[in-house]
């Protein structure tokens, strides 16, 4: 049962650094897109559209589930496989 809990926590760790590495990825090329399409169009709603989308994102209920399972991962990976791997040496 050990070296599977330990390779689940491992596994949820990483998932969690994926989505956290994920969120800023889509997030950064979310931007770079409107500010490109407004410097090419001139058109700037959309920099105004996203930030809507962003506060309705932050209302959405799913956004809760991700952050606690990434916070969750985080938690593991660094306590668990980072730290006692280190005191074990």
């Amino acid at each position: 049962m050990g070296k599977k809990s330990e390779r689940f926590k491992d596994i949820a760790g990483m998932i969690g650094l994926g989505m956290i590495f994920a969120t800023g990825l889509v997030t950064i090329i979310t931007w770079l897109v409107a500010w490109w399409n407004g410097l090419t169009t001139g058109n700037y709603t959309v920099l105004v559209n996203i930030n809507s989308v962003g506060e309705m994102f932050a209302e959405f209920w799913l956004i809760w589930i991700v952050l606690g399972f990434a916070i969750w991962g985080m938690y593991w990976y660094v306590h668990e496989a980072i730290l006692e791997k280190e005191e074990m040496e």
